[in-house]
């Protein structure tokens, strides 16, 4: 009788396991949607606040951008630097349950020589890297994506 009762909490607790991994990759995989669609929503915006309207051809009207400091120029999110150490909310519906997953991003001029090392003066390249992760769940992964954004033909210097 005890091996029996041993046998059968065995295998309940590799079918808890089992859903337990279920869970935890499916909710990788939502995290990584976040993250993805900030990122996408953030490179949608202007290159800078001196761009929302057309090219500038002065370097000098860049929004000079600050490590860890909230850059956000009016009211409204209308450039990619605007996101720079923003905390934000997503709020997702699962199953018919909301999660919501916080996000923050990273964004800081890059040496248009190899698109990776940060410069303390404006360039023609920005990068951002944005992070995600639930909120309020136990021994959830974060995800990060970055990625390198010119300014184009909006930088006429």
């Amino acid at each position: 009788m005890a091996i029996a009762t041993l046998f059968a909490f065995q295998q309940h607790r590799g079918v808890l396991t089992a859903r337990l991994n279920m869970i935890k990759a499916d909710m990788e995989v939502r995290t990584t949607a976040v993250v993805v669609d900030k990122v996408e929503e953030i490179t949608s915006r202007a290159f800078d606040d001196a761009t929302v309207y057309g090219p500038t051809a002065d370097r000098t009207r860049l929004t000079p951008l600050q490590t860890g400091v909230a850059s956000l120029e009016g009211s409204a999110l209308n450039d990619m630097d605007d996101y720079n150490a923003l905390p934000q909310i997503e709020t997702r519906a699962v199953n018919g349950i909301e999660i919501q997953f916080g996000t923050r991003a990273e964004v800081y001029y890059v040496s248009e020589l190899d698109g990776d090392t940060r410069s303390s003066v404006p360039t023609r390249l920005k990068k951002v890297i944005v992070k995600a992760y639930p909120i309020g769940m136990v021994s959830a992964d974060t995800a990060y994506v970055s990625q390198v954004v010119s300014c184009g033909k909006n930088c006429a210097w």
